[in-house]
């Protein structure tokens, strides 16, 4: 894989390959002191610098991934995050969950919260090439 990184700060890296088109978001353990202000900021910002690009499908690596993500705040990241992806040209998202069943529960949660937008598949991974097999599938 050809990726370039494309956004980076103290709480996600993200990295765009050219010719899969697939974007890629790592999450670290220092999301743990995000505030939930910072935290959609940070989606927003996320957002922008993918669309910049012309990805087709997003691996969220959240193994390190602390932030706790309160049930309004998954309302917002469905009705605000996700359908922007769809309109954007993103038809795949695979997820890299933590060990931790709480943390893996709170994400696949938000990550899952409105699957009635059909036009984006969504599946979740304990191993990176599971996730990247099934993006390129």
């Amino acid at each position: 894989m050809n990726m370039q990184k494309i956004f980076e700060n103290e709480f996600v890296h993200t990295y765009f390959d050219v010719n899969t088109k697939m974007a890629k978001n790592i999450w670290k353990e220092q999301s743990q002191e995000l505030t939930e202000a910072q935290f959609k900021d940070i989606l927003i910002q996320l957002q922008s610098a993918i669309f910049s690009h012309p990805a087709t499908t997003l691996l969220l690596d959240v193994r390190l991934f602390k932030f706790v993500i309160e049930p309004e705040v998954q309302e917002w990241v469905s009705a605000y995050v996700m359908v922007n992806y769809t309109k954007n040209g993103i038809t795949k998202i695979a997820s890299i969950l933590p060990s931790s069943i709480f943390e893996r529960v709170s994400l696949q949660q938000t990550i899952d919260e409105n699957i009635t937008e059909r036009a984006l598949q969504r599946a979740h991974f304990d191993d990176e090439d599971q996730a990247k097999a099934w993006l390129l599938a």
